[in-house]
């Protein structure tokens, strides 16, 4: 995998699925995010006490992909014209996932739109 050394478990686990069902492995990059939020965390049966709190935004950018034909003969590698986001998580400040998206379609939509429609994308499930 070309991506950075150190991974978070959130985008492995993206990647290793990602994969595992269309046998395309992403080339991309992760960045961590730190932000400031704030929430109620208080009720006193009156009013509402908010306080600030950090999370951290998970986004794993596809810059590109590889895919080995069905065939077995012939691996396609291709860079994406502009990155394509394809997963954001949100952590808690204890790296716990407080929620998770991911851009499937719009991914798979970038990968056929570059290599066109050839033989053996049925077999990838992306199309």
């Amino acid at each position: 995998m070309q991506n950075a050394p150190y991974l978070t478990d959130e985008t492995q686990d993206f990647l290793d699925d990602f994969q595992s069902d269309y046998d395309i492995e992403l080339i991309g990059k992760e960045t961590d995010e730190p932000e400031r939020v704030e929430a109620a965390c208080t009720w006193n049966g009156h009013r509402v006490g908010y306080a600030e709190r950090q999370i951290h935004r998970l986004t794993f950018t596809a810059e590109g992909f590889k895919w080995k034909h069905p065939s077995g003969c012939t691996v396609i590698s291709a860079m994406f014209d502009k990155p394509i986001k394809a997963q954001e998580v949100l952590l808690d400040a204890d790296r716990d996932e407080l929620e998770s998206e991911d851009f499937l379609q719009e991914l798979r939509a970038a990968i056929v739109a570059k290599c066109g429609n050839i033989s053996g994308f049925a077999e990838s499930n992306l199309i």
